[in-house]
Order: structure tokens, then sequence, then C-alpha cells
């Protein structure tokens, strides 16, 4: 019920910038361009021990490493560049930019990073799906395999 009143009172929200309807969008493809890389990570795991570390040492500087919290350029270098090709980062800038009314051509290049990066992430973890399920198709059934 706690969402249902947030999404309700960002669309009764009286600045009705680009950015208040489109930050809900964004977000399901910054989620996207997350899950779909993990799962097809978690299709080719047996077991599920690694992926303790993979939130350990993936998730969580991730997201403490988004630039949300600070500006990017208080990051030294070298992290500055590792950051920028993360999809949070992306995603960050992405409903920032259209949050504060900061329109202009480079947040399609930050859309499509997010695109490709869930259409790859669907695509190989449906690759290794197939083969897990002994390389049926999936979506058939075996009599039409």
């Amino acid at each position: 019920m706690r969402h249902f009143t947030q999404v309700v009172s960002v669309a009764l929200m009286r600045d009705r910038s680009v950015g208040t309807g489109a930050a809900v969008p964004v977000a399901v493809l910054t989620g996207l361009a997350f899950a779909a890389p993990i799962e097809a990570y978690a299709v080719s795991r047996s077991k599920d021990q690694s992926f303790a570390m993979l939130f350990r040492f993936g998730m969580i500087p991730l997201f403490l490493f988004s630039a949300t919290f600070f500006p990017l350029s208080r990051y030294p270098t070298g992290l500055q560049w590792v950051i920028q090709v993360t999809p949070l980062y992306q995603g960050v800038v992405l409903v920032r930019s259209l949050a504060f009314g900061d329109l202009s051509w480079t947040l399609l290049l930050h859309a499509a990073y997010l695109v490709i990066m869930g259409v790859v992430g669907v695509r190989v973890a449906g690759r290794r799906l197939g083969r897990r399920f002994g390389g049926h198709k999936l979506g058939k059934s075996a009599e039409h395999a």
C-alpha cells in the first residue's frame, strides 16, 4: 500500500516536468539492466554460495559508488572511469537529468546503455537456460522440439 501511495503522490504533483513522469520507466529500465546480467550469471551457477560474494563485492559497492550520494567529481579519476561504466550510474544520471529538466541528446546514450545491458543479459541468460535444459528451445514443448 505504501508504494501505491508514493506512485499516486508522484502522479498528482503540481510540478509535472518530464522527469516526474519518466522516473518510473527509467527505474524499471535500470532494474532490467541489473537483473538480466545477474540472471545470466545465476543460470550458470549450480550452488548459491557465490551470490553472497556477488552482493558483497559487486552490488553493495555499486550502490555506494554510483554518484548518488556524492558527485562524480569527488571520486579519484581512476574510480570515476569505473563508476561511469556501471548501469546504476547510467540510471542515476538519466533520472537526475530528467528530474531537473536538463534534457540533452546524451540522455539517449545513457538510455541506450541500459537497453543494451538488458538485451545482452536476456540473450545470454536465454542461451544458458537453453543449454541447461538440454538444448531445447524455451517455450516449446518436448514433442515439438
